[in-house]
């Protein structure tokens, strides 16, 4: 697979994972937005975090597009190593697969995220429970997107 298919992919699988989970966490009545999350944890500080528009107040623009950066550049290095497990026969390239590699880095991704609110001096007070089990879910869309963008 060429440079750009798979850079593709990785694009559109996070631009999917990030639709998915802002239409569950609204679905949930929570106020949670991956990025915008990211982008206020990435500062270090304290934060406050009573509703959606008070947080994205507090991320000056510089470090939301960072977080924007950081969080397609995972998808697509996610989908580079999906790339590489196919071609090495440890996933098939077919939806049970993608399935599957999603289910792989979505635990990556919670591990991650549970690190990061480990380490962070104040994270935001959210459930985790939903949280993390919908970031879970977004990754297994991830890599079901990019699959189906590497069919074509």
């Amino acid at each position: 697979m060429n440079m750009l298919a798979f850079i593709l992919a990785g694009l559109a699988g996070t631009f999917a994972m990030s639709a998915f989970t802002t239409m569950v966490f609204k679905l949930l009545r929570r106020p949670y937005r991956v990025i915008t999350i990211l982008a206020a944890m990435m500062q270090f500080k304290p934060i406050q975090f009573d509703h959606l528009d008070t947080l994205s107040k507090q991320v000056p623009r510089g470090i939301l597009v960072c977080a924007v950066v950081l969080h397609y550049s995972i998808g697509i290095i996610f989908t580079y190593a999906y790339c590489v497990v196919i071609s090495r026969g440890w996933f098939s390239l077919s939806l049970a697969g993608a399935i599957l590699f999603g289910a792989v880095i979505g635990t990556i991704g919670v591990i991650g995220w549970l690190v990061f609110f480990k380490l962070h001096p104040s994270p935001p007070g959210i459930s985790l429970r939903h949280y993390l089990s919908t970031i879970w879910m977004g990754h297994v869309v991830l890599a079901v997107v990019a699959y189906y963008v590497m069919l074509i």
